[in-house]
């Protein structure tokens, strides 16, 4: 599973199954900072599901990452 990592810390995973993608960043208070942002989303305490032919938000993971990475 695509795991990102920045020098010596672990800030973003994604697991890819049959139905859904499960994005989770490793600081779960990121998760409330963009609550907003994830409306529409399946968002749990630590991880956001998102269905698996959903069409990439590529500067919300941007953001994301940069945020858990702070």
């Amino acid at each position: 599973q695509p795991i990102v990592k920045l020098g010596d810390s672990y800030v973003f995973e994604l697991g890819v199954f049959t139905k859904h993608i499960l994005i989770a960043p490793y600081d779960s208070e990121v998760i409330d900072r963009f609550r907003d942002r994830l409306a529409g989303y399946s968002v749990n305490k630590k991880t956001i599901k998102v269905p698996v032919d959903w069409d990439v938000d590529v500067e919300l993971i941007q953001d994301l990452v940069a945020a858990t990475s702070q």
